[in-house]
């Protein structure tokens, strides 16, 4: 008997072989297998494939993929451009669902994703602001960095929400730099 893994390798082959010009039929095919198989991580890749967003968010987030499929849930949400999906994603990481919150950077993720420059600028905020109100000043700071280079580089038009990112950010690197 060959195991799930195995399965898995000769799906990604069967796409490769067929270059790219699978019907959404065979990976639906694929998906329900692996959801068969408990796979949740697999069938949610095919899923998302077939552009069954709502069913690849479902089992990106099923409990036992853990968090290890979260990078994945915030790409089917950017790419299925839906309030609803983002929405249940944004609450599954605030722990509505399941009174476990998650690391807060998936938000501004999700708002990168879908584009919302302002959101993921306010995002940034919140999370450079729960460093700094824990002590961990350097840590903001790099967060607020960090996060204000990935709305750059995605060319975000600057918008309120940016600007006091920038503003923010450049105004306690020149702290630093005065000391």
């Amino acid at each position: 008997m060959r195991g799930c893994g195995d399965v898995a390798g000769r799906a990604k082959r069967f796409v490769a072989a067929m270059g790219g010009d699978v019907p959404d039929a065979e990976f639906l095919r694929i998906a329900s297998y692996f959801e068969g198989q408990h796979d949740m991580a697999q069938a949610g890749r095919y899923y998302a494939k077939a552009s069954h967003f709502h069913k690849a968010l479902g089992c990106f987030l099923d409990p036992s993929t853990g968090e290890r499929c979260l990078d994945d849930a915030v790409e089917v949400v950017g790419r299925s451009k839906n309030d609803t999906l983002a929405l249940t994603l944004i609450d599954f990481l605030t722990g509505d669902t399941d009174g476990v919150a998650k690391d807060p950077q998936y938000i501004f993720k999700i708002y990168i994703a879908l584009k919302n420059f302002d959101q993921a600028a306010k995002a940034a905020m919140v999370i450079a602001e729960n460093h700094r109100n824990s002590g961990n000043f350097r840590i903001a700071h790099s967060t607020l960095l960090s996060m204000h280079s990935q709305l750059v580089g995605e060319s975000a038009p600057p918008g309120p929400g940016q600007v006091r990112v920038h503003a923010i950010a450049q105004r306690r690197e020149w702290r630093c730099r005065a000391r």
